[in-house]
């Protein structure tokens, strides 16, 4: 069975198991934010850690989503990518989607780059 199939099934029936499966969206989302811009940095976990003052095994861990970065890590990471870091609060359920959907043309790009899943971006 796949993984997607198998937390479909699985995980996403069961309260509890969908609840921390849903809290570790965050965690996952900002481990492949950091791998993908490390990436595109033309960096190795080695060079990006030398950069930041941490071992490559740190780099790693947060990238595969064992270990939660302080924000003061999501600090020096950005700094050895030449980034910033962009940290946003926003709502997930039902109406924050609704809302969106109905969003005016003159406020659709608002936050476009504060999106949960873009927890390090470009600086200008």
């Amino acid at each position: 069975m796949e993984l997607k199939r198998f937390v479909e099934r699985y995980v996403m029936t069961d309260p509890e198991w969908r609840r921390a499966y849903e809290e570790a969206d965050a965690t996952r989302e900002a481990a492949r934010a950091l791998a993908r811009a490390r990436r595109e940095a033309g960096l190795s976990q080695a060079a990006l850690a030398k950069k930041v003052g941490t071992g490559q095994a740190v780099i790693s861990r947060i990238e595969n989503g064992t270990m939660s970065p302080t924000l003061d890590m999501v600090s020096r990471l950005a700094r050895g990518l030449s980034l910033r870091p962009v940290i946003a609060f926003e709502s997930a359920g039902p109406a924050h989607r609704a809302r969106a959907a109905r969003r005016s043309p003159r406020t659709a790009g608002r936050n476009r780059a504060s999106s949960a899943a873009r927890s390090v971006v470009k600086t200008p």
